[in-house]
Order: C-alpha cells, then sequence, then structure tokens
C-alpha cells in the first residue's frame, strides 16, 4: 500500500509578475487610471503599487478595482518636492480596473509602477529606503525569506532637467520601466524572487547626470 505525502507544512513560494508602469503628468488632487491590467484573477492576488509624486502633498486614498489599499511604506524626500510609496491591496476578482489615486492637494504629477503576488504573506516581511542619493546612488540592504521576492521603486528630481535613467544593482529592472514622469521628475522599477534567504542584500539604483533629490524604496514579501 502507498501513502500520498503530506500536503501540511508545505509553503510554495511567492509568484511575482510585474504589471505596467504609467505616468500622468498633468497637476491634479485626484488621479484615475483606467483600465489596468492586474493580471489573472486569483483568491489570494495581492496588487503591490509603487506611487510618486512631485509635490508634497499625501495620499489621502487609492483604489484597485474599487478595493482600498493600504500603505506598506513611503519616503518623504522634501516637504515640497515630492514622496514615494508602496500601498498594497488584495483585488480576489477582475483582470483589468481602474487604479483611482487621491492626494490631499492638487499633486503636480503622478506616476505608477505596480505588480501581482500570489502565495505571498499580506505583510511585508522588510522594508528598507534611501534617500540621501550620495553621487547619485541610492542604495541600502534588505532581508528576504525564502521563496520570496523584493520590489524596488525609484523615483529622482532634478531642476531643471531633462530626465534620466536608473541602473539597478541587486535586483533586476523591469523592462520599459526606465520612464520619464516629467522634464525633471523620472522613475524605475526593480524585482526578484529568491530561492534562498537573503540576508543583508545590498540593492542600489543609479541616476545618469546630475539630481536635486529623489528616493529608493524596497520592500520583501515573504511565503504564507
Amino acid at each position: 500500500m502507498t501513502f500520498p505525502f503530506p500536503t501540511m507544512g508545505i509553503v510554495d513560494d511567492v509568484n511575482l509578475t510585474y504589471l505596467g508602469h504609467t505616468v500622468d503628468n498633468v497637476d491634479r488632487t485626484v488621479y484615475t487610471f483606467s483600465s489596468l491590467s492586474l493580471g489573472a484573477a486569483a483568491v489570494d492576488r495581492l496588487i503591490v503599487l509603487g506611487v510618486g509624486n512631485t509635490a508634497g502633498w499625501n495620499i489621502t486614498s487609492i483604489t484597485i478595482g474599487g478595493v482600498s489599499t493600504s500603505e506598506v511604506a513611503t519616503i518623504d524626500i522634501e516637504a515640497t518636492s515630492g514622496n514615494i510609496w508602496f500601498h498594497q491591496a488584495v483585488v480576489p476578482t477582475g483582470t483589468t480596473g481602474d487604479i483611482v489615486v487621491t492626494f490631499s492637494g492638487a499633486s503636480e504629477r503622478c506616476g505608477l509602477q505596480w505588480w501581482r503576488l500570489t502565495g505571498a504573506n499580506t505583510t511585508a516581511t522588510a522594508t528598507a529606503s534611501d534617500s540621501t542619493g550620495a553621487s547619485g546612488v541610492y542604495s541600502t540592504t534588505i532581508n528576504c525569506e525564502s521563496g520570496g521576492a523584493i520590489l524596488g521603486l525609484i523615483q529622482s528630481w532634478e531642476d531643471p532637467g531633462s530626465g534620466r535613467t536608473h541602473t539597478w544593482s541587486g535586483i533586476t529592472e523591469e523592462t520599459g520601466s526606465d520612464e520619464v514622469i516629467d522634464s525633471g521628475n523620472a522613475h524605475s522599477a526593480a524585482s526578484d524572487s529568491f530561492t534562498s534567504t537573503q540576508t543583508g542584500l545590498a540593492i542600489s539604483a543609479t541616476v545618469s547626470g546630475a539630481i536635486n533629490k529623489g528616493g529608493l524604496l524596497l520592500a520583501a514579501y515573504g511565503p504564507t
């Protein structure tokens, strides 16, 4: 007689998919990005959203496909010069949806980067950030559980400027995510999954050309 292997205690890896990026370079209090891809529906589908603006207003609410998000991490770059955030929501249904970002005042531009995760704990296991950017290099370290994933977001400011590019190290840049938000602002995203535990993993993003300020934000998710 044979017996099946027990399934209790088995942990699957986080399944990570980068879904896209977009910008709106008009000054608004409410930004509505319509019919964006959310990937395949799943009961545990976690959408993680990276948001950047170029004014000092705070986020008052975000919805993804009608579902309210919660804040994962943020950097306040400077009172009048913008912030970047990670927000998340479990959005189990629909393959597309509107993402609506509401600020506390008329923001100067808004940029989004977003991912789909399944098999992930809905609480980030670690976050990290750097807003010093010595010589245009933003860097920090972060831990990640075995089978987990790390997401990265950078936004950089230059005034006046013509937009820049960003080169990542430690995690892989998302194809096409290096994008100009307006003439003086740009953002980029990166991520990777890890089959083994990462302790103090060094991650950096180097900005091409001179910059005034910016920020690097990281979030790590472990498997359920």
